[in-house]
């Protein structure tokens, strides 16, 4: 309701309670009515008394006018206090504010894992949550309240407004900071949710003032400065509601950060040396000296280093892991706590094996020593790879159960029962590896490709030209040629590639396989593509010593180069990796896994990082005799410890995502005009069409109506005795 302006006074917060100053008249109206109810009787026997009556009627008159007006100024005052008057605050046009009507407001508070950052303020989140809660206590009465997290997904805390400040309060206590992202598409798609569903009720307050309160990194709110979805979102939200912003991150920022930690493969063998890649960055303006590095296998110190990280730097580092014993081992690598301990420190799990075995599945006219040769090369352990030949007829007779890969060595046919255990086999965790040359039938292999899910993403054209092919490692980006980035010498480049198949990429994006390797003119030369748990990868040029065969010119000269075992090795290895990515995830993503249904629990117990414990049930067992299990709530880092029955705990590592640890800062001044707004400018306690109202004048009225209340009392009890 608007003011009323008295002298000295602004107005009042509810001023229709000054109706109920028309009380005042009650104790007048009363009087006035004893007064004419009087009668006058002349008595001869009373006249010396009425003379003396006389002498005092003056001084009862005025005890009773006083009286009178005590009883009337107190229900005035009473009337005056229950309207909420407040002082006379001057706005910057220099007029007085009118009272706002309730608002709905939505907080927005980040608790990505950068808000764990240390300042000498406190640390960003916990400054964020008492800042939302001052918002809170400072409201007025009729506002209501919906609470909001920024993260990655963000997720409401208060969807359906409240009214009642204490219980929005009680929940924004409670939000806990992550250690994921933050995503802020998703953070105004709940906003707008919100807005949409208190329109449809008609008793919450149509005046919304969205507050975001964060620390305002480049890495989530750099979409509000770039045109696309965030911004266009974040402007028609502005159009027809409030928003402000909150900044938390006051100075400069410097953070050391743990950004990659990576494995050769994750599968290892007992005894065999496992490299071991970190990868180290400075974000602040101060070089840093001598910071120690260490890692540790399954909770083992191992290896650690001492590190020189210029301002700004990123730092690569390689470490030597031999592992001791079959079974999965953790590794993890970690930096001393700084001012932001959640990118202190990066897991890994390996899978480590006494050997792994490989079937080849050879053609009629292929020499099957040469696969043999570079898979197992004598310098391997005795039993550590164990390679199989079979030919293509004798496939259907051999239990694929028993190996973790099968190679197809440019094979000419294979039987429908046989496609589907190879589906079957890649479906499960391991590896299909299909080497295609001049013994392959295009026609063939395009129509059993349809029944891999579809589409493996291409279809076979026809066979190149015969030339001298050159191979193009794309910047050794993938894991199949990686290790040859530090021997360029080696002779990946010049190996000898005469032909290849060519092929057609699939027209959706989605099924296309990813180019490992490729030629020159950049027709792909190895493929890799994820199936069920598994890969799938092909080579478009079968390996040959280079001899002429049957009379026909041969397509490579592959296995008689340097680079030939290296290649097949890591060929295979890298397919391999794959098996275990559910085991490696990061923060957010489920982790699970399938037991076969025998004899199996259908209770599975996750030890988490903080060593709380939580539990979730197998599903039914499905149509391969499998009962399956997910567990989503990965909110933190850290290794997740997953027991069946009986069964040695299973680590799972989950890691954040780094990109948080650059802690550089968008300005809320570079915010689009529309939009820009203070949170000062929008909060309860100010506002440039209200005033807050202040408690001091209720709070000296009602102690001026207790004393009014105590006076009127003793002066009723005294003119009471004296006219007794």
């Amino acid at each position: 309701m608007a003011g009323i302006s008295l002298i000295g006074v602004a107005g009042f917060a509810s001023a229709w309670m000054l109706l109920w100053g028309a009380a005042a008249a009650i104790p007048i109206v009363l009087h006035l009515l004893n007064r004419r109810r009087q009668q006058t009787v002349t008595w001869a026997a009373m006249r010396l008394l009425m003379q003396v009556i006389e002498q005092q009627s003056k001084r009862v008159r005025i005890e009773q006018l006083l009286l009178l007006f005590l009883r009337t100024l107190i229900l005035l005052t009473l009337a005056i206090a229950l309207a909420r008057p407040f002082f006379a605050q001057p706005t910057e046009a220099g007029v007085v504010a009118a009272q706002r009507a309730p608002r709905l407001w939505i907080l927005v508070i980040d608790n990505s894992y950068s808000m764990g950052y240390r300042a000498e303020a406190g640390v960003r989140f916990t400054v964020a949550v008492e800042r939302a809660t001052e918002i809170l206590k400072t409201s007025n009465r009729g506002d209501a309240f919906a609470i909001l997290t920024l993260a990655e997904p963000s997720q409401p805390v208060v969807f359906r407004p409240t009214f009642d400040a204490v219980a929005a309060t009680t929940a924004l206590q409670k939000v806990p900071l992550l250690d994921g992202g933050g995503d802020l598409s998703s953070a105004v798609t709940l906003v707008n949710d919100v807005v949409t569903e208190a329109a449809r009720d008609a008793n919450l307050p149509t005046d919304v003032h969205v507050i975001f309160v964060s620390d305002f990194g480049e890495d989530t709110w750099q979409e509000a400065l770039a045109a696309g979805r965030a911004q266009r979102s974040l402007k028609q939200l502005a159009d027809t509601h409030s928003v402000a912003y909150e900044p938390v991150a006051f100075s400069e920022a410097s953070n050391v950060a743990m950004m990659s930690l990576t494995t050769a493969s994750s599968r290892a063998l007992v005894d065999r040396p496992l490299d071991v890649d970190v990868t180290v960055s400075n974000f602040g303006p101060v070089a840093l000296s001598q910071v120690p590095l260490q890692v540790s296998a399954n909770g083992q110190s191992v290896e650690s280093q001492f590190l020189d990280l210029p301002a700004g730097a990123t730092r690569a580092v390689h470490f030597t892991v031999r592992p001791v014993a079959a079974g999965l081992l953790n590794i993890t690598a970690s930096l001393p706590d700084d001012r932001l301990a959640a990118d202190n420190q990066r897991s890994r799990v390996v899978e480590v094996r006494e050997g792994y075995r490989v079937l080849c599945v050879e053609n009629p006219y292929s020499d099957e020593r040469i696969l043999k040769a570079a898979l197992q090369p004598p310098v391997v352990s005795q039993g550590a790879i164990r390679v199989t030949s079979v030919s293509q007829l004798e496939l259907n007779l051999t239990d694929t159960g028993q190996f973790d890969v099968v190679v197809l060595n440019d094979v000419t046919s294979l039987g429908d029962a046989e496609l589907d255990r190879l589906l079957q086999f890649v479906k499960s965790g391991r590896s299909l590896l299909f080497l295609l040359g001049q013994h392959s039938d295009a026609e063939f292999w395009n129509a059993r490709f349809s029944g891999f899910d579809n589409s493996l993403g291409f279809q076979l054209l026809e066979p190149s030209e015969f030339d001298d092919w050159r191979i193009d490692a794309m910047e050794y980006a993938s894991p199949i040629v990686a290790p040859f980035a530090a021997h360029p010498d080696s002779g990946l480049l010049t190996t000898p590639i005469f032909r290849f198949w060519k092929i057609e990429l699939d027209d959706d994006v989605a099924l296309r396989p990813e180019v490992e390797l490729r030629v020159h003119d950049g027709s792909p030369l190895i493929l890799q593509k994820r199936l069920g748990k598994g890969r799938v990868a092909v080579l478009l040029s079968a390996p040959q010593t280079g001899s002429m065969s049957g009379g026909s010119e041969p397509w490579n000269a592959m296995a008689a180069w340097p680079s030939f075992v290296p290649l097949m090795q890591q060929f295979v290895q890298a397919t391999m990796a794959e098996g275990l990515a559910n085991y490696n995830l990061k923060v957010g993503e489920p982790i699970g896994g399938s037991q076969r249904a025998e004899g199996v629990s259908s209770l599975v117990r996750i030890l988490k990082p903080n060593g709380d414990v939580a539990e979730v049930q197998m599903s039914e067992t499905d149509e391969s005799g499998q009962r399956n299990w997910s567990y989503a709530a990965t909110d933190r880092r850290g290794v997740y410890q997953v027991m069946i029955e009986e069964s040695s705990p299973r680590p799972y590592a989950v890691n954040i995502n780094p990109v948080q640890s650059d802690l550089r800062t968008v300005s809320v001044n570079q915010m689009p005009k529309s939009i820009e707004k203070s949170a000062s400018q929008v909060s309860a306690g100010s506002d440039s069409n209200a005033i807050p109202t202040s408690n001091v004048l209720v709070q000296w009225l009602l102690g001026t109506l207790a004393v009014l209340l105590v006076a009127e009392s003793c002066l009723a009890w005294q003119l009471g005795r004296r006219l007794a």
